[in-house]
Parts: structure tokens; C-alpha cells; sequence
């Protein structure tokens, strides 16, 4: 896939500086020569820096210098979204969608109208918005053989992460003072009410997003799990089952 991609961006460039012409004839005429020409403002294609000796023709890339980058192409999945039991649990055509860490997706703030009734919502209202609708995401499978588990990269069109290998939204570093674990744990007991007490106190770590998992018991016995944000703000409470 990124060979034929890198050739397809090769041969566009080249063809806009040759002519149509020129370029179809050697693309069709094995046999036909092509001269070779100075492109100016065009850098080397490549997913990262040149290999160490790699000699640079410019001295330094020139303003305005258009940047090729191979891409690994996304595959279409078409099929209606199912929501499983948890907020990170969803499904189309036999297949378990990745949009994200439970927690992370409990909290994710508004991106785009993604169910397209006129309001950008905040991400995990957005996505129940779409339950039981026919929809086509943009993936990436995690695992080639089986093809049960996908990354989303795009919902019906719309953007949704970077394609390019940019960090994914949850994986970002968190802003703000970390709190101690004494604070998370009061955090967390607060969120569920007064008499409320702490039974464990566990740091996250789940596909970059990093935070706390609290388990708390409420005055009346029922267990509660909650998210904590490192910075000791509460994402969610719900009941622990």
C-alpha cells in the first residue's frame, strides 16, 4: 500500500512539472525516456528524517516546499453501531470499534456533529446519537489476521483522529498539578456522597490515557466505580458491578 501510494504522489508531481503529455507516455511506453528534470520546493518523501550520511541538494528546505508523508490508506467499515455494556464498548458488522478509553470517552468534550442533528455534543452523547444507525467508519484493524478489532479514524466523513500518526486525543499529556493519591481518594468519596469510604485506589494506564480508578462504597452499601483525572478532577461515577 505505500509503495503504490508514494508512486501515485511521484508520478502527480512529476506529471505537473512535465505535462500531461509526457508523463502519460512513459507511465504507458516502457520504452519512452523521460529526461530528468529540477523540481524546486518539492522535499524528499519520507515517513520520517533522511537516514543519517543522506546528503541535503538545498542546504535547507525552502519556503513553502510541499511535504509528502506515506500514509497507511484506511479501510471502509460499513454496518450499524452497537453499543456493548460499557462506554468503550462498540460494534459494527461483527467487529469491535476502538474509539477510545472508557474513561476518556465518558468525559471527551464536543468534536463534531457526527450524528448530525445540528449540535456538537460532547463525544459519548454524539456516539448514542448514532446507536442503531447505518454508518461507514475509516479504520485501521489492530490485528491483520483476525479483523475483530478496529481503530476509528473517521465516522461517516467526518474527522474524528489523525490518520498520520499524530498521538491519539487521549494520549495527550495532562495539564495542571498532579494530585496525591490522598487527594484523588477524597476526590473520588466526595463524588459518591457523604459517608462514603475508599476501597481501592488504582492508577490507569489505558491506551495512553492516564488517570485513577477508585472504588468506593456509599453509606447505603452499594459500590461504586469512579474516574479520576490526574489532576484530581472526577470523569465519572457509576455503579459497580
Amino acid at each position: 500500500m505505500r509503495a503504490r501510494l508514494a508512486l501515485f504522489i511521484t508520478a502527480g508531481v512529476v506529471g505537473a512539472a512535465l505535462g500531461g503529455a509526457a508523463i502519460s507516455s512513459a507511465l504507458t511506453d516502457p520504452d519512452v525516456r523521460v529526461d530528468a528534470i529540477e523540481a524546486n520546493g518539492i522535499t524528499r518523501a519520507t515517513a520520517g528524517p533522511p537516514p543519517q550520511g543522506t546528503a541535503s541538494t538545498s542546504g535547507s528546505d525552502p519556503a513553502g516546499a510541499v511535504r509528502v508523508q506515506q500514509v497507511d490508506a484506511l479501510e471502509q467499515l460499513t454496518g450499524t453501531l452497537r453499543a456493548g455494556e460499557d462506554p468503550d464498548d462498540w460494534f459494527v458488522s461483527g467487529v469491535e470499534v476502538d474509539f477510545g478509553p472508557d474513561a476518556w470517552i465518558s468525559a471527551a468534550p464536543a468534536f463534531e456533529d457526527y450524528d448530525r442533528d445540528g449540535a456538537s455534543e460532547p463525544l459519548l452523547a454524539e456516539l448514542r446519537g448514532l446507536e442503531g444507525r447505518n454508518l461507514t467508519l475509516g479504520v485501521r484493524y489492530e490485528i491483520e489476521d483476525d479483523r475483530d478489532d478496529a481503530d476509528v479514524f473517521t465516522v461517516g466523513g467526518l474527522a474524528y483522529r489523525d490518520a498520520a500518526g499524530a498521538p491519539a486525543p487521549w494520549q495527550m499529556a495532562p495539564s495542571g498539578t498532579e494530585a496525591s493519591r490522598e487527594e484523588i481518594a477524597g476526590a473520588a468519596t466526595a463524588a459518591v456522597g457523604d459517608g462514603a469510604v475508599t476501597i481501592d485506589v488504582d492508577r490507569e494506564a489505558d491506551d495512553g490515557w492516564r488517570g485513577w480508578d477508585v472504588e468506593v462504597r456509599a453509606a447505603d452499601g452499594r459500590e461504586y466505580q469512579v474516574y479520576v483525572e490526574l489532576t484530581g478532577a472526577v470523569i465519572d461515577v457509576r455503579p459497580d458491578n
